[in-house]
């Protein structure tokens, strides 16, 4: 993916969740909006020519990292000092997609709960603390998904697989739609491209 069409379609998403856009100097492509947690800068950095696409996250106001560890899980790479949280990958797509699923449930929280202070709090959704071990039979979603790269050929492959498992449709959007506002078809490139850098 170019620069040109990294930048389009990140500069959507953060307007989508209503961050405003305050570059610092020309052609940079800063945006800042409200989180739980404080003010938030992201910053799109991507570069094509050595495979590798970043997005710079800092939350612009101290909060006690404890409170962001009791919403998302301790894998979460941010530092407790500087409060960076960034993103880095070889994949446009997958960088493309956790922006938005970042943004998405920094926005879920702040919406529930208000801003973090104090130590009142309540559990953030279960699916974005952990994933839960897939269930027997989600092999078969999974070798689609190595095979079919398209969202709209894997949606198409897998509505042809009769009687799924309830089971199986329940751990697919629990974990990779938890919010229930995408379509089928946006969960799909979520799944694909979680499964290509597994």
């Amino acid at each position: 993916m170019t620069s040109k069409a990294f930048n389009k379609e990140f500069v959507q998403i953060c307007k989508n969740y209503s961050y405003e856009f305050a570059p610092q100097y020309e052609n940079q492509i800063r945006f800042i909006g409200n989180t739980p947690f404080g003010k938030i800068q992201v910053i799109a950095d991507p570069s094509p020519k050595i495979k590798l696409y970043t997005v710079y996250f800092r939350f612009l106001e101290d909060f006690d990292i404890n409170f962001f560890y009791r919403y998302f899980s301790k894998n979460e790479n941010i530092n407790k000092f500087s409060k960076k949280w960034n993103l880095q990958n070889t994949l446009s797509d997958y960088v493309l997609n956790e922006v938005d699923e970042r943004l998405n449930n920094l926005n879920y929280i702040l919406k529930r709960d208000g801003k973090i202070c104090g130590t009142a709090y309540k559990p953030f959704l279960n699916e974005i603390e952990e994933k839960k071990e897939a269930p027997k039979g989600f092999e078969t979603f999974i070798q689609l998904a190595k095979k079919h790269t398209d969202p709209k050929i894997f949606t198409k492959e897998v509505r042809k697989i009769k009687n799924v498992p309830i089971e199986i449709a329940t751990y697919f959007f629990n974990t990779y739609n938890p919010t229930g506002n995408k379509t089928i078809e946006q969960t799909a490139k979520i799944f694909i491209a979680d499964v290509a850098t597994s």
